[in-house]
């Protein structure tokens, strides 16, 4: 009973802090990982400001320069080998039910919160590893039409 009293409440405050950070109005690297289309218009907002400390003080600025070396490898991949790239999205939906599964059995065996933690740490990485790779094929289609 323990257990479950501490993991809802690990999962209450996970829920806090997330639906917080959804109402922030800075965009984190994620979000632009995830929004390619949005790189561009930021990042021009961000070379217009005077300085360097301007820059650097701009959580917007910091994330959207954060998020063009991930976005350019995925647009670099998908263009010089569309096969390559889809195969790579296939291992990463495949290694997220994988940790899926790995993250059900633990809560079945009752594993150790950090356990759990570290696993759900990996699913969020995958999660997004898809969602920016289908938004760079959204991007494109976008794009040609």
């Amino acid at each position: 009973m323990r257990y479950i009293a501490s993991l809802m409440k690990y999962v209450a405050i996970v829920f806090v802090f997330s639906s917080l950070s959804a109402c922030s109005k800075n965009k984190s690297a994620e979000y632009f990982i995830t929004h390619p289309e949005e790189i561009q218009p930021t990042y021009e907002r961000c070379v217009s400001l005077n300085n360097v400390t301007e820059i650097q003080k701009s959580n917007e600025c910091v994330a959207v320069l954060e998020a063009i070396p991930k976005f350019k490898a995925n647009l670099s991949e998908i263009l010089n080998n569309t096969g390559i790239f889809g195969l790579n999205l296939m291992r990463a939906e495949i290694k997220l039910v994988n940790l899926q599964n790995a993250h059900a059995l633990a809560l079945k065996e009752s594993a150790p919160l950090k356990k759990l933690h570290d696993l759900e740490a990996e699913i969020q990485l995958q999660k997004i590893e898809i969602k920016s790779r289908l938004a760079t094929i959204r991007l494109l289609f976008k794009l040609r039409s």
